[in-house]
């Protein structure tokens, strides 16, 4: 009975469904385990982040046009947000699912949320853009959207990442930013979101 307190994770990299599904087939291993990798495991995770792209080098011409607009580039950063971003993360949700489903196992997110990071670390002005973007209401309603899209794609237990930290230019990762904070735009989505009865069978609430 203890047992099966205990499951066998295989986590995948969320943008490379093949990566995730060859690796399930351990093609190297299979003959010597007898059968292949997939078999041995209960579940697969993955880490659907969004708007990981925006702080590269492939924005930096885009981020300049924005910074340079009247609100920082705030409208324009969440249109990003909302038109490219959250569309590519809800691709790989759709396409990791399609390889969860093959393997009879279900899909569950490790870790994530927004991605917004200057990988430069020295463009101020971008983390001063990312930052108040991380505190604007609309960054509560993509959450919104994010975690729906991920419910109404199959995906099972979600794990936002993180509950408390500080921003930084390291990163904009916490849902409050101290433990003395009761509410913030990302927060109130979670915890709005985490209302939500479970949608999958044997669900432990």
């Amino acid at each position: 009975a203890e047992a099966n307190k205990v499951k066998c994770v295989y986590a995948g990299q969320a943008a490379v469904a093949w990566w995730l599904d060859n690796g399930l087939k351990c093609p190297f291993a299979a003959a010597e385990l007898g059968k292949e990798c997939g078999r041995f495991h209960d579940v697969i995770a993955i880490a659907p982040y969004f708007g990981g792209e925006i702080g590269g080098d492939a924005y930096k011409t885009k981020v300049a046009t924005w910074l340079a607009q009247p609100d920082g580039g705030l409208a324009s950063l969440f249109n990003e947000l909302n038109t490219t971003s959250l569309a590519e993360s809800v691709k790989w949700i759709q396409e990791d699912k399609k390889v969860a489903d093959a393997w009879g196992l279900p899909l569950v997110a490790y870790e994530g949320g927004q991605h917004l990071v200057d990988y430069s670390q020295s463009n101020t002005a971008l983390q001063n853009l990312f930052t108040k973007a991380n505190h604007d209401p609309r960054m509560g309603e993509l959450y919104t959207k994010y975690l729906n899209a991920w419910k109404d794609n199959g995906g099972q237990t979600f794990v936002t990442f993180s509950y408390v930290a500080g921003d930084s230019k390291w990163g904009y990762w916490g849902a409050l930013q101290t433990v003395f904070e009761t509410s913030s735009a990302k927060w109130d989505a979670v915890k709005n979101f985490s209302k939500i009865p479970c949608w999958w069978t044997n669900c432990q609430q």
